[in-house]
């Protein structure tokens, strides 16, 4: 077969054709901007104990032994928390909640102003069970000692689950919440459990994230999300990715 002979502006566009082939065949496809992690699991320095204790579980739990305990997250600022838990049984001592009950509760604090002001998800363990939600407003006051169990107002849901499956002894669990506006939302095990209208004296409030305890022994691990669990891109907002 004949060779064909280019002439010279034929041969610098093969030339160039070939150059522009081989950048093209180098590059890879544009790159995707590295998102920054969604959530975020909290260590134990990153609390700051207001009463009982909790101790490090490697290697990313924390466990609460002590009948009373209350802790706040002073320098996370989420849009969500997330409470990975298994309860362990009782405490092995009891102390009875400022109202005299005699309660097995975990659970979670929004908006903590201080211990007399903030906003409650609980989920009882015994004698009652569930999810219990309310608002402890004491505009004037600021330390236990001046509230004591006054200032509580119930809030009613929106939504609810009919029932939930009681918490059980070394069965892994689930409690998320969080506040968008005024609406509460809070998830058990993944799913959309409990919503409502948080009361006016809830608007006011200004504060971090918490947990609390009480007569339960728990290992647990905390959440904190970045994005609202019911945020955009989700394709159902009534459940946890």
């Amino acid at each position: 077969m004949g060779t064909i002979e280019l002439h010279a502006p034929a041969r610098l566009l093969v030339a160039g054709l070939l150059l522009l082939g081989c950048a093209g065949a180098g590059q890879s496809q544009p790159a995707t901007r590295e998102s920054t992690p969604a959530d975020s699991s909290l260590g134990i320095t990153d609390f700051q104990i207001q009463s009982g204790s909790m101790v490090a579980l490697p290697p990313a739990q924390l466990a609460i032994r002590t009948a009373v305990t209350r802790a706040i997250l002073p320098r996370q600022t989420p849009s969500a928390i997330e409470l990975r838990f298994q309860y362990r049984g009782p405490t092995d001592e009891t102390v009875p909640l400022a109202s005299g009950e005699l309660r097995r509760q975990i659970g979670l604090e929004l908006r903590v102003r201080d211990t007399c002001n903030l906003v409650y998800v609980m989920w009882h363990i015994e004698p009652t069970q569930g999810l219990h939600v309310a608002v402890k407003s004491n505009p004037a006051d600021q330390w236990n000692s001046q509230c004591r169990d006054g200032g509580y107002i119930p809030v009613p849901p929106s939504f609810s689950v009919p029932r939930l499956a009681p918490i059980e002894p070394n069965r892994a669990r689930t409690l998320a919440a969080e506040i968008d506006g005024n609406e509460l939302r809070v998830w058990v095990d993944g799913s959309l459990a409990w919503s409502g209208q948080l009361p006016p004296q809830a608007a006011g409030l200004r504060g971090p994230f918490g947990i609390r305890s009480d007569n339960a022994k728990v290992d647990l691990e905390l959440v904190a999300h970045r994005d609202l669990l019911s945020g955009p891109g989700r394709t159902d907002a009534r459940a946890l990715p």
